[in-house]
């Protein structure tokens, strides 16, 4: 059975783009983020980081030396952020429920809890990310000249679209799925803590 060369093209040139994109925006993140990095900083921050490693996996680059050093940064940083992302989706959790008059001075000093909090974590992702970041935007940068070799370099024939095209097909529609669907935290997905939790009941009860 033959297959439109110009599909497997159209294919391979999707894949490129799509697999390109968490890694510049790592990359440009690393570079640029703030000392005391805001909300969707934070979130940015860790829905690239997991469509880069959901790309990793995909294209099952996570087998060699570098592939793994790679994820083991990528992956210190995102739990570092994670615990920012935890004060931040609680935070407006908080700020969205009702309180009577009297429990006014409970709920104030429970935000401020939690902002100062927030702020202890965010330093601590901060300190993490100067430490690695140089190394980590360089390791980025190689991670994405191999993802290019893995693509049919422009200029060059075109693979014969009968021997890869269900490859191609099925490497799409891993890493479609593994782009679209990367996990992330709600306000029902708190990690460590979730809400209605014994950490959770703890924080209210310090506040």
């Amino acid at each position: 059975m033959n297959f439109d060369c110009g599909l497997v093209s159209a294919v391979w040139h999707w894949m490129r783009i799509e697999q390109q994109k968490p890694v510049r925006r790592l990359r440009k993140l690393l570079k640029k983020m703030p000392a005391v990095p805001n909300a969707d900083d934070i979130h940015d921050f860790r829905t690239s980081s997991r469509r880069f490693e959901a790309t990793i996996h995909a294209l099952s680059l996570d087998s060699g030396q570098s592939g793994r050093r790679v994820l083991k940064q990528i992956s210190k940083l995102r739990k570092r952020a994670g615990k920012v992302r935890d004060m931040d989706v609680l935070t407006d959790y908080l700020s969205s429920v009702s309180c009577r008059k009297k429990e006014k001075e409970c709920y104030v000093r429970v935000l401020e809890h939690l902002g100062a909090q927030r702020l202890k974590y965010a330093r601590r992702f901060e300190s993490a990310r100067q430490q690695c970041a140089s190394e980590l935007t360089k390791r980025l940068k190689r991670t994405s000249r191999h993802m290019d070799k893995l693509m049919p370099s422009n200029g060059k024939k075109d693979p014969d679209p009968n021997g890869v095209f269900a490859l191609v097909t099925a490497s799409a529609l891993t890493l479609l799925a593994a782009l679209a669907n990367p996990a992330r935290l709600g306000k029902n997905e708190l990690a460590p803590i979730s809400a209605g939790s014994e950490g959770a009941t703890k924080l209210v009860a310090d506040g």
